[in-house]
């Protein structure tokens, strides 16, 4: 017998979804509070967005540039990924 949620449940999209969630506020947190920056992103117009994470199905791509000594902040954060 089998116990926990497997790939492939009902419930693993929704779960996925709400993990990632808090993960990407981590992510803003961090931002705002000046410790990582994403990549610019310059459009057609040239105005520009910056990117420091971008969510997939079934993958997790972190962009950032870690910002002095704030080492701990980004090894952090990759820590939760694993």
């Amino acid at each position: 017998m089998f116990r926990g949620l497997r790939q492939g449940d009902l419930p693993s999209p929704h779960l996925f979804v709400l993990i990632m969630a808090a993960f990407s506020g981590l992510i803003a947190r961090a931002e705002e509070k000046g410790f990582i920056r994403g990549f610019k992103v310059m459009g057609r117009s040239g105005k520009g967005v910056y990117v420091s994470h971008l969510l997939f199905i079934d993958d997790t791509f972190f962009f950032a540039r870690i910002m002095g000594t704030n080492w701990n902040v980004g090894s952090g954060l990759l820590c939760v990924l694993k």
